[in-house]
């Protein structure tokens, strides 16, 4: 559970045990260390990792429809194989760090989750079609009464 009223805003939530947390972002991040040309040095990497990943994907689509007379699972399995090559690459840069890390973290949230009873999830459920009920027919009321209303202003209805 997080500490910190800071989360959700761009900052770290405060957790009690993070150690692993702490030692894979300070292991992923050793370009905070370096210095500003070793930086730019790093974000030309990544750029030119992001452009193999793309020609990847495209030289699979590709070899797709080149070998259009070969079997399909042999053409599937190739693609399949080039998306997964590419999204790898990805996943090594910064961003895809960024990523994987976020979405470990958000599996363990996801744990810490108290999911409602069958009895609850019912009862909510019926309540709210309950409440959607008496809206409906309040609102019908409302509007014979207005129409009704109307059609006596204006003579329509006598």
């Amino acid at each position: 559970m997080a500490v910190s009223k800071t989360v959700g805003w761009g900052f770290d939530p405060l957790l009690a045990c993070q150690k692993n947390r702490i030692f894979i972002s300070s292991f992923h991040k050793p370009h905070s260390l370096m210095n500003t040309q070793a930086d730019t040095s790093l974000k030309v990497f990544d750029v030119v990792k992001q452009v193999f990943s793309v020609f990847f994907v495209i030289f699979g689509i590709a070899g797709f429809y080149y070998f259009f007379d070969a079997r399909l699972i042999y053409r599937v399995s190739g693609l399949l194989a080039s998306f997964l090559v590419a999204m790898s690459i990805v996943l090594t840069t910064e961003r895809g760090i960024s990523i994987r890390t976020f979405i470990l973290d958000s599996k363990i949230e996801v744990r810490k989750i108290v999911w409602p009873t069958r009895e609850e999830t019912t009862r909510t459920t019926l309540l709210v079609f309950a409440m959607v009920s008496i809206v409906s027919l309040v609102l019908w009321l409302l509007d014979t009464f207005l129409f009704w209303g109307i059609r006596l202003l204006t003579n329509q209805g006598l």
